[in-house]
Parts: C-alpha cells; sequence; structure tokens
C-alpha cells in the first residue's frame, strides 16, 4: 500500500512534516495545559472557591470524555487533515473568549469546549503520523508528536504567570491568540497538498466489533493500567511530597518537572529503542516500562520520611521516563490489534479510556488516603493497575498481530 508520505509529501523534508504534526497537537493543549498556571489569577478576579476551581478543572475532562467517540469516527469518515488545519485557529479563538469571560458560567463553557477539541487534535496527529511514517521508524515519529502535551505544559508554565504579571492575564492571552495565527498560516501551507487520501473507501469497523477483539481489549487493559497511573502520579505526587515528606512546593513542584522533562526525553526514546532495538516490536519496551513504572509506585508506597531527596528524585525519574512516557508505544502496540480503516475509532477508544480514568481514579485514590489517614494504599492501587498492564502485556505478546 502506497503510504501518505511517499503519494504527497516526499517533496518536503520529512523532519518539517513531523514539527508541522508535533504543534498541531500541542497547540490545542495549550489552553488545557494553562488552567493550573492561570488559576491564581482566576481565583483572585472571579471569587473562586476551590469547588469551583475543581468543577472548571473537571469541566475540561468532560469534554474530552464525551468528545473521544465523535472524535475518532470524524477522523475515519472524514480525515485528519481539515482538523489540523482548522486546531491553531480554533485555539487562538479559545484564547481570545477566555480573556474576555466575565463570570464562572463562561469560564466554564470555554473550557468545557477546550476539552472537548483535544481529542480531535490528539486523535488526528497520530492518525496523520502513523499514516506519514513508515513502519520501521513509526513508533519513534510517534513519540516525537506525543511530547505535545508535555510541551504545552511546560510552555504555559513558563510563559503565562509572566505574561499576567507584566500585561495582566486577559493581554496575555490576547497576545498569545495573536501569535498563534502565523503559526496557523504556516501549518495550513505544509498541510495543504494536491491530494488527500486520507479515509479509506473499505468500510469501516464499528466500535463492538473493535472491542469483540481480545487482543485489542488486552490493549485497553494496558492502556487503562497506564494512563491510570500516569494520572495518580500527576494529580498526587507534590501532595505526598509537601504534605508527608515535607517538602517546600518549589522543592516538590520541581521533582515533578523533573518526571515532565524525562518523558519529553522518554517518548521519542522508547520509540526508538522499539523501532531500532526490537525491529518495531513494541511489547519488550512496554514490560520494561510497566515492571519499572509499577516498582515506582511501591517505592511511593512505602516512602519514608527520613529517607532524604534522592529516593524521590529518583522515583520522579523513573515515573517520567516509564508511566508518564507509554502513550508513543501503548498507541502503535493498540494499532497493530486494529483494522487499518478503523484506526481513527480505535484512537477514540483509548482517548475514552484516558479520559474516564483522569476523572474516575483521582478522586477514588484521594478517598482511599481520607479513609485510611495514609499513602500506601492509594499508592499500592496505583501499584496493581500498572502492574495488571505487565500481565495483560505477557497475555498479548502470545497473540499474532492482524491490524
Amino acid at each position: 500500500m502506497e503510504s501518505w508520505w511517499d503519494a504527497e509529501l516526499s517533496e518536503k523534508p520529512r523532519s518539517i512534516l513531523i514539527i508541522a504534526l508535533l504543534l498541531a497537537g500541542a497547540i490545542p493543549e495549550l489552553l488545557t495545559m494553562g488552567f493550573s498556571p492561570l488559576t491564581p489569577y482566576l481565583v483572585r478576579d472571579f471569587s473562586l472557591n476551590e469547588v469551583q476551581v475543581g468543577l472548571l478543572g473537571a469541566s475540561m475532562g468532560a469534554g474530552s470524555l464525551v468528545f473521544s467517540l465523535p472524535a475518532g469516527q470524524f477522523v475515519d469518515m472524514r480525515g485528519w487533515k481539515i482538523i489540523l488545519m482548522a486546531g491553531t485557529f480554533l485555539s487562538a479563538l479559545s484564547f481570545f473568549a477566555l480573556s474576555l469571560a466575565g463570570g464562572f458560567a463562561a469560564l466554564f463553557v470555554v473550557l468545557f469546549l477546550a476539552g472537548a477539541f483535544r481529542p480531535f487534535s490528539d486523535i488526528a496527529s497520530t492518525r496523520a503520523t502513523m499514516l506519514a511514517v513508515s513502519g520501521g521508524t513509526q513508533t519513534t515519529a510517534v513519540g516525537i508528536v506525543h511530547t505535545g502535551p508535555s510541551l504545552s505544559s511546560f510552555l504555559t508554565s513558563a510563559l503565562l504567570p509572566v505574561a499576567a504579571t507584566a500585561v495582566g492575564w486577559r493581554a496575555g492571552l490576547q497576545a498569545g491568540a495573536l501569535i498563534l495565527l502565523p503559526v496557523g498560516l504556516w501549518l495550513c501551507q505544509v498541510f495543504a497538498t494536491r491530494r488527500t487520501p486520507e479515509t479509506s473507501r473499505r468500510r469501516t469497523h464499528r466500535l463492538l466489533t473493535l472491542l469483540n477483539r481480545a487482543d485489542f481489549r488486552k490493549c485497553l487493559i494496558i492502556w487503562g493500567g497506564f494512563m491510570s497511573g500516569n494520572f495518580a502520579f500527576l494529580t498526587f505526587f507534590i501532595l505526598h511530597m509537601t504534605d508527608e515528606l515535607g517538602m517546600t512546593p518549589q522543592a516538590a513542584g520541581g521533582l515533578l518537572a523533573t518526571a515532565q522533562v524525562m518523558a519529553i526525553i522518554g517518548r521519542p526514546f522508547w520509540g526508538g529503542v522499539s523501532d531500532r532495538c526490537f525491529a518495531g516490536r513494541r511489547i519488550p519496551p512496554a514490560l520494561f516500562m510497566g515492571v519499572m513504572g509499577t516498582a515506582a509506585f511501591v517505592g511511593l508506597a512505602f516512602l519514608g520520611s527520613d529517607g532524604g531527596p534522592i529516593i524521590p528524585a529518583a522515583i520522579a525519574v523513573v515515573g517520567g521516563a516509564t508511566v508518564m512516557s507509554f502513550r508513543p508505544v501503548g498507541t502503535t502496540l493498540a494499532m497493530e490489534y486494529a483494522p487499518e480503516e478503523s484506526e481513527g475509532r480505535a484512537l477514540a477508544l483509548l482517548s475514552l479510556v484516558t479520559w474516564t480514568a483522569a476523572m474516575l481514579l483521582p478522586p477514588f485514590l484521594g478517598w482511599i488516603v481520607v479513609q485510611t489517614g495514609a499513602w500506601t494504599g492509594a499508592w499500592m492501587v496505583a501499584a496493581m493497575l500498572t502492574g495488571a498492564s505487565v500481565l495483560a502485556l505477557l497475555l498479548l505478546s502470545r497473540a499474532v498481530p492482524h491490524g
């Protein structure tokens, strides 16, 4: 089968294409990733309480959850191109809309819509990358593109507070929207091609057909275990470090930032390991990440306050390099067991599992901490979920891909 790269973009440097796909996937994440840095200013200007801040955060997850399946169906039926070409301009519009918000309801609606577009851009950029790059380097390319959320988090955390202090958060958002416009024009130029063989003429499989595939169900279990660990780490690592170990928020935040840097490095790194060391096989590196990630959570469960900063720093490095770096390997692994003409729907199911874990697991782990008065049980649940992924990977290693 002629690849999309060979058919359309052979005259363009592949590095330019990968950069464009990285930006097209990262830019729609800017507002959702920028919510946390903006919260002090939103609380001050809108007199929000903790419950309202939590509801605003939940609105983004709810938007992503509700629109995950429609996003996958849209990509299968209409292709990736229209989404990626429109994404930057819609992101700029959301920046302007949030800067003009006059109350809690407006904030809720804008953030819900920002979350709703997130699965569209994620699925479209992943699908385009897998079409553009051959199997020999596919996981590496997906790994590079999947650094987008971490890159967005890094940029918004670094720049939004500076802009808010200098010119106010509203003007800062408006300036950011203006900066995005020429980037969007450049992306349109890169993605504009003569032909668009981005949809399949073959019959697409329904979601129930995908779910009837036992091996693909194992992939969903693997994905769910890793994503549960990812959100457990992101939600509670800093709180554990400050409450139980007495770290300052700055020191604990530095450790989490270290984990994010490891994820930015780890996502393309593990893709390269899969492609170059294991001839494109994803299960061996995934098994290593699962075992080490499980060990990191067990370490957190029994971490004492007298161990100094070295062990928490090591756990942050391991967690960032394994659980938080799993997405590219996990994505391409799942696509091995999904029909090519229904990869958009398969990616939508991964997105659905992701945002279900994001909305359900943190409250459950928090409830465990409140009920037991300790962190051990919560981190052991995270360890068991990641360990379940290891067991599913071992079962999947006996199966033959049939995507």
